[in-house]
């Protein structure tokens, strides 16, 4: 359970800090939800305490983490199958929830992109990834969004 103060990420709407802990009334049962304000997706995030884990609502992490998600993303890119059904069913089998897999497939397709290699559905794979990376950084370095920003689309070339 989390705790008012704590600095997560939701999967979909990105990184944020639990403002409160609310109970209101769902249907016909009283339920608690984490209230946090101003996720990279969404002006007010409301998640069912009951059902945070499913949903993968996890801790942020740390600036250390941080260093080393930069450093993964500076490194040597992974080439994808080139098959289209492979590379379909790598782009379904994403965790969301891991921020090194995120930060892995923002890379890899981030030099497909460079290369041109990219179809309308890979990027848009490519860009919530990096929507889901940059608002964590942001939260674990206190770094705006732009100075992260910068730090991701440098790093985004696969070079070593």
């Amino acid at each position: 359970m989390f705790q008012i103060g704590d600095k997560v990420v939701h999967p979909i709407y990105g990184a944020g800090t639990i403002r409160a802990i609310e109970e209101r009334q769902d249907r016909d049962e009283r339920a608690r939800y984490y209230v946090i304000p101003d996720t990279m997706e969404a002006d007010r995030l409301l998640v069912p305490v009951e059902a945070a884990s499913v949903i993968g609502l996890r801790r942020a992490i740390s600036s250390d983490d941080a260093k080393q998600i930069l450093k993964l993303i500076h490194s040597q890119a992974h080439a994808l199958a080139p098959e289209r059904l492979e590379r379909v069913a790598y782009l379904k089998k994403i965790d969301w929830t891991d921020p090194y897999t995120v930060a892995q497939v923002w890379r890899d397709l981030s030099v497909e992109a460079k290369n041109g290699k990219v179809c309308a559905a890979t990027e848009k794979v490519r860009k919530r990834a990096r929507r889901l990376l940059l608002s964590e950084l942001c939260l674990a370095t206190g770094m705006s969004n732009q100075q992260c920003s910068l730090m991701i689309d440098e790093c985004g070339d696969g070079s070593s």
